[in-house]
């Protein structure tokens, strides 16, 4: 198994990866965000330019990327591209033109934790993560992953299942059995 990292622009290393001779089947896309500022290191050195005319210019850089990265997937593979709700609409748009909405596997919500603040909006607290999968649709996905329940929650409930109950304003209330 071949474990690849870039940390720059992934297009000047794709021709080196198509000479690989093993297919990848997870490629991971972490883009700027078109925040339209200049980023620094933590000691302070240009890291990059995150300036777009529009977002026009945006998806199509990113879509050339994703295209590129698209070819070097083993079947089943999946390409996941890591993006801001501000641009994931536009990118998902394109992504379905470039490389076939067929092949859209899923939208993954990352939400974080921000201390809260006065604005006068809704606080930013996640990112979108867009997912599509190479080959066929019957192939293996994904395989969810769960916790085993607690041990203070078996011995509570033994394998009785709960229900969730829910109040007028919708703040849960104490769970039932089903």
């Amino acid at each position: 198994m071949m474990l690849t990292l870039i940390e720059a622009d992934c297009l000047f290393e794709f021709p080196n990866l198509r000479r690989a001779a093993e297919r990848f089947h997870l490629v991971y896309c972490d883009p700027p965000f078109k925040t339209q500022k200049t980023h620094t290191t933590k000691r302070g050195e240009h890291a990059f330019e995150d300036r777009w005319g529009n977002i026009e210019h945006y998806t199509k850089w990113l879509s050339i990327r994703c295209a590129e990265a698209w070819e070097l997937l083993a079947d089943g593979g999946s390409l996941v591209v890591h993006i801001d709700p501000r641009t994931s609409h536009y990118v998902k748009v394109e992504l379905d033109r470039q490389i076939g909405a067929e092949n859209f596997a899923s939208e993954i919500i990352w939400r974080y934790r921000r201390w809260p603040t006065k604005t006068l909006n809704f606080q930013r607290m996640h990112d979108v993560l867009l997912r599509y999968v190479k080959g066929a649709k019957s192939a293996l996905r994904w395989t969810q992953l769960y916790e085993p329940i607690a041990e203070s929650t078996r011995r509570s409930f033994g394998d009785q299942k709960q229900r969730a109950n829910v109040n007028a304003v919708g703040h849960r209330t104490h769970s039932s059995p089903t």
